[in-house]
């Protein structure tokens, strides 16, 4: 029971790295959800969507993070979702 609960919170945080890097290093970050801009009928993850620096070349590429199905837009704030 304490590895499954290590491991569940070595998971999250790996998670909030990563949120945290593309939050830093991208800009004009947007929600961006398939199932209403295209009417869907299946259910799609949700995106944040944001123009990101190519470490490379410097220059500005389109980059996403998929939130997969534990977060939603509630009143214009992504919050997590069960649904």
């Amino acid at each position: 029971m304490l590895f499954l609960a290590t491991l569940l919170v070595l998971l999250s945080a790996a998670d909030r790295v990563l949120a945290t890097k593309f939050m830093d290093t991208c800009s004009d970050i947007r929600f961006y959800n398939p199932d209403f801009e295209l009417h869907f009928t299946t259910t799609w993850s949700p995106f944040l969507v944001g123009k990101c620096k190519d470490p490379g070349s410097g220059r500005e590429t389109c980059s996403f993070l998929p939130l997969m199905h534990c977060y939603s837009n509630g009143a214009g704030f992504l919050r997590p979702s069960k649904q």
